[in-house]
């Protein structure tokens, strides 16, 4: 049964994610945002998963550094580092993409489209892993 799962959870997160690109992008019925776009946000999803690893080694060390419990650690890791390292990485990948793409930025609609892009590509990491 693990076999089974680990084999079968990269479709299952690609499926997911590819659905819920298509559906974000059906919502957007006014102007369709080009595919390069969706393609190069979903790609700056992808590859948060390297900066946002190495800023949580950075933190671990920080906290490291103070004579806490191996579970307030825990805790600190969870409710303080991962939304502010991951959240960050996500808006900064959004700027990027707004900076290199910036003619197709004309609606706000665009800006959702594109910040959900980004998010779908580094939860597509973080549910293979």
């Amino acid at each position: 049964m693990p076999l089974l799962m680990i084999l079968l959870t990269p479709f299952l997160a690609i499926f997911s994610s590819l659905m819920i690109v298509f559906t974000i992008r059906m919502f957007d019925f006014v102007e369709f945002e080009p595919l390069n776009v969706i393609r190069s946000s979903l790609f700056a999803g992808l590859i948060l998963l390297i900066p946002v690893l190495q800023l949580y080694a950075y933190a671990d060390l920080f906290w490291a550094n103070f004579d806490f419990s191996e579970n307030l650690i825990d805790r600190i890791t969870m409710v303080i580092n991962a939304p502010i390292i991951e959240e960050s990485c996500k808006a900064f990948a959004l700027v990027i993409i707004l900076r290199t793409y910036r003619k197709e930025f004309d609606t706000l609609t665009d800006y959702i489209v594109y910040a959900f892009c980004v998010a779908i590509g580094f939860e597509l990491v973080e549910n293979i892993l």
